[in-house]
């Protein structure tokens, strides 16, 4: 069954210890929406071309990113020191 994150995060208010969100917490939370189910989606699995799909773009992704932290743009001079011109306040 999918438990909604809205639903197991109304569940944190009422437990001791305030609501902080934490791992072991939030499995807490949805193991005991999940012990009344109301109505409650169930998980089905993906489908082998989705499951292809988000990992070829995942993989696009840090191909990017790695040739991007590899080969940075050149730094470019936003003015060329002789195209600057003079101080007005010299003289």
């Amino acid at each position: 069954m999918d438990v909604p994150p809205t639903l197991s995060a109304r569940t944190r208010p009422l437990s001791t210890g305030g609501d902080r969100k934490t791992n072991p917490a939030d499995a807490l939370h949805i193991a005991q929406v999940a012990l009344f189910p109301t109505d409650l989606p169930k998980v089905t699995p993906e489908e082998q071309s989705t499951i292809l799909r988000l990992l070829t773009e995942r993989h696009n992704d840090l191909v990017n990113e790695q040739t991007r932290i590899i080969n940075p743009p050149p730094h470019r001079p936003s003015r060329p020191a002789s195209r600057r011109r003079p101080d007005a306040s010299v003289g």
